[in-house]
């Protein structure tokens, strides 16, 4: 491990608000600036690769610098660069902050920022992420880099401890180190926590549970706190809180911060593709910005410095319609769920009306085309007395869309591969508003193997959102050439998908209100390179009110 100093750029100090309470007395506000201004440093860690080639891992550091207004100190002087100096008191804990997908520590500043003023000595690594263009081996390579170098980081900074760099002198303390990061960011926090037993907790906001390999609930050995906002667009809520759920009850103390007004953007701006509704439908970001200032300081504070924080200091005496922090060993709130967010016109049949009801045996009605209108990706029509599509185009599908519009409806269906492998499946989808933009249920036959999905139509993020973890299974499903019953419900807020009368599947989202349904045959990426055309037959298509 090599360390370089690049520069120390100066940071106009932080104005210390501190209050004058102690520790440990509930109304010490840790929404509000601590006591020290802030300095940043920029530099370099290297670390070697595998295959013996070095990487460089570029990244900026906060850290406490004495009072506004104090006379500098002349250990602010370092060969590459002049900066403010390093605040008395040392060493610091440590937090490690692993940015989102495609971003930048500076993207959190204002967070960052925040907790240097209370203490913490923050690195944040640039991880160098795919920009455009990017292939799964791009994504498997980052899953593999982004964790080692929040790693490289620590072993840099503890290396630097007994360095000649005057800045990095005795600045961090080794037995106070923590992990934080959002999105991606949150999902390599709750990685390196698996990994790296020197980090003592982690704060997780909107973490990417669904990247590959998946975070493991069972796996959480260390505090962690997690957020999560109703209508965020990038993470589902559903996954979120069903990963908070699944941690065991014994695990140490775990917490989520739920916050309905709130998406995606726990960072330092709002960008409506990363909020259901644009952000006029969140909650102000200054108030959100305040919020994980405050329990994360909170959080960070008790759980990696050690110092005496009360659960009414964390916020566990503070629900209101604006959040909700609730504490996994010793639940006292209930979890917010979804609301609709568009009124949605009253039907004119009773629930359980059908609206549609075809046996599929041939084109008698309109209920579905019969023809593709991609015949190079799949073919369709009626064949033998079924509704018949064949995929011609591997890791592709073919989709039949169902007349009509439809809000709070249920779609059934017989369905049956002709040739399975692993990795073909059918689908039902429902709420669709274009080709890449609603809620998806499908299975495999030969595995078992099942999942909901929720695609969005931002072409930056082709990669459908998983409402439930990889790698379950049902032993609902029939296997092989078998015909299977399967049932895709949304009503209101509630997505539930039924395999053979058995609910195997049931999330709460409220992104799509209406739209158009869809029964699918497809290939995931993986299969054989010379196996079977996926080829599934439908009979018997239901579309019933809710």
């Amino acid at each position: 491990m090599r360390l370089r100093v690049l520069a120390i750029v100066l940071v106009a100090g932080m104005v210390a608000a501190c209050s004058r309470l102690g520790p440990g007395q509930d109304d010490v506000d840790f929404s509000q600036p601590g006591p020290y201004a802030v300095g940043l440093a920029r530099t370099v860690f290297t670390r070697t690769l595998p295959n013996g080639q070095t990487r460089a891992v570029e990244t900026l550091i906060w850290y406490p610098a004495p009072k506004s207004g104090q006379a500098p100190d002349g250990a602010a002087t370092v060969r590459s660069g002049i900066g403010l100096p390093v605040a008395a008191g040392g060493p610091f804990p440590l937090i490690v902050f692993s940015h989102g997908a495609g971003s930048s520590p500076n993207n959190y500043s204002k967070l960052l920022t925040h907790l240097a003023s209370h203490g913490f000595v923050v690195a944040g690594p640039e991880h160098q992420d795919c920009a455009r263009q990017c292939t799964r081996q791009n994504f498997a390579t980052e899953a593999e880099d982004r964790p080692a170098d929040a790693s490289a980081v620590l072993d840099g900074l503890l290396a630097a401890n007994s360095g000649d760099a005057a800045i990095f002198q005795h600045l961090v303390d080794p037995d106070r180190v923590g992990m934080a990061g959002q999105s991606f960011g949150g999902w390599t926090a709750l990685i390196v926590l698996e990994r790296d037993s020197r980090f003592r907790a982690g704060f997780a906001l909107t973490p990417a549970t669904f990247d590959q390999p998946q975070p493991e609930p069972s796996k959480v050995a260390k505090p962690v706190l997690l957020t999560a906002g109703i209508l965020d667009t990038r993470v589902p809520y559903a996954l979120i809180t069903r990963f908070f759920g699944d941690i065991p009850a014994s695990a140490p103390d775990h917490y989520l911060l739920a916050v309905p007004r709130a998406g995606h953007e726990f960072f330092d701006a709002c960008f409506d593709t990363f909020v259901t509704g644009g952000c006029t439908a969140s909650m102000p970001h200054e108030q959100l910005q305040s919020l994980m200032d405050h329990v994360g300081t909170a959080f960070l504070l008790r759980y990696v410095a050690g110092r005496q924080v009360t659960d009414a200091q964390l916020g566990l005496h503070d629900h209101s319609d604006a959040f909700v922090l609730l504490n996994g060993s010793s639940p006292q709130a209930a979890l917010p769920t979804p609301w609709p967010l568009q009124d949605v016109p009253k039907p004119d049949v009773a629930p359980g009306t059908a609206l549609v009801q075809d046996d599929l045996t041939a084109p008698h009605s309109d209920h579905l085309p019969t023809t593709s209108p991609d015949p190079s990706r799949y073919t369709a029509g009626y064949v033998n007395g079924a509704y018949e599509m064949t995929v011609n185009r591997p890791a592709a599908q073919g989709e039949a869309i169902v007349a009509g519009s439809y809000a709070n409806a249920s779609i059934a269906v017989d369905a049956a591969l002709v040739n399975p492998t692993p990795s073909q499946y059918l689908q039902l989808a429902c709420r669709s508003q274009n080709a890449t933009a609603q809620y998806r249920f499908a299975f495999r036959p030969a595995t078992g193997e099942y999942w909901i999905t929720r695609w969005n139509s931002d072409t930056r993020f082709a990669q459908p959102e998983r409402m439930v973890p990889y790698g379950l299974l049902s032993q609902a499903v029939k296997p092989g050439t078998a015909t299977n019953h399967i049932e895709l419900d949304c009503n209101g807020t509630t997505i539930a998908g039924r395999i053979n009368g058995e609910t195997v599947a049931s999330v709460r989202d409220n992104t799509y209100a209406a739209g158009q349904m869809w029964l699918a045959v497809g290939e995931t990426d993986g299969g054989p390179a010379s196996g079977p055309n996926p080829i599934g037959r439908f009979s018997n298509l239901v579309v019933k009110q809710e």
